[in-house]
């Protein structure tokens, strides 16, 4: 993986770790941003990089109760 797309990946995994949701849906592409009724979301990111590499990264939140 190239280093741009890990530095941006661990920023959104950050955000996405803490409850958090990604502002972009990419609605209408093949990346778009799913929420299903049991809490489990898929986004994607793409690599930042200038090339067409095209590398996608998809990053799947799912919520788990916390054991006391």
């Amino acid at each position: 993986m190239c280093n741009w797309l890990i530095d941006s990946a661990s920023h959104m995994i950050r955000v996405l770790q803490h409850d958090g949701r990604l502002g972009w849906s990419y609605k209408g592409t093949p990346y778009e941003k799913i929420i299903n009724k049991d809490g489990v979301t898929t986004e994607f990111v793409r690599c930042p990089n200038p090339t067409s590499s095209g590398v996608v990264l998809k990053i799947t939140v799912t919520k788990r109760t916390r054991q006391k």
